[in-house]
This record gives structure tokens, C-alpha cells and sequence, in this order.
């Protein structure tokens, strides 16, 4: 038995969505907006692409312009579009930050 067996099938008749079978079980999955499911060169097998690199999903999105969506859907996912927060800067939930008035606070003498 092969178990873990996982592929992926294009949709018959919508370019955005595709099918993942896992063991078995098929699951319908959505593309990005602005993407299409190219169908991989090996059987069960493929991603999500620019409509322009798929055949017969070219038009998918009409006239709407893709790259504005794509734009703001990616300003959209960073919360603030202007001012990226540093990774890395993010507070630790299980670390609280020392407080600045503990952290000058001398170090206790061990006599």
C-alpha cells in the first residue's frame, strides 16, 4: 500500500480552482486571485500561475487589471501598507520585554 499518496488535479471547468487528492480523499483548493492552476508536467501535478502562462485560462479575469489587484492584495497582507513592520521586531508572547526601569536597576551584590 502506498500510504501518503498526494496529487493535484485542475478543475474541469474554473482555472482558479484545482482538486488535492490525499490518500484518496479529494479536496477542492482555490488559487490566489490574479492566478490560474497550470496542470505540472508529471501526472497529478501543478501550480498556481499567471493566467497569461496557461492555455485557455488566458481571459480568465477579462479586463480586470491583475496587477493593481495583486498590488493591493499584497499591501492588504502586510497590515500596514506604508510601513512594513522589521521582522523581528514583533514582541515574544512568552518573553515579556524588561521594563527600562528594571533594566538600569543595579545588580544585587552577592557578599
Amino acid at each position: 500500500t502506498n500510504s501518503g499518496t498526494f496529487s493535484r488535479h485542475a478543475h474541469p471547468e474554473d482555472c482558479r480552482k484545482y482538486y488535492i487528492c490525499l490518500e484518496g480523499v479529494p479536496r477542492e483548493y482555490g488559487c490566489p486571485i490574479g492566478t490560474v492552476f497550470k496542470i505540472g508536467d508529471a501526472d497529478g501535478t501543478g501550480n498556481c500561475e499567471d493566467p497569461e502562462e496557461v492555455p485557455g485560462c488566458e481571459d480568465y479575469y477579462g479586463d480586470l487589471d491583475l496587477k493593481s489587484i495583486r498590488k493591493s492584495e499584497l499591501l492588504a497582507g502586510t497590515g500596514i501598507a506604508s510601513a512594513p513592520r522589521p521582522s523581528g521586531s514583533a514582541p515574544r508572547p512568552n518573553k515579556p520585554r524588561p521594563q527600562p526601569s528594571s533594566r538600569n536597576a543595579p545588580e544585587p551584590a552577592d557578599n
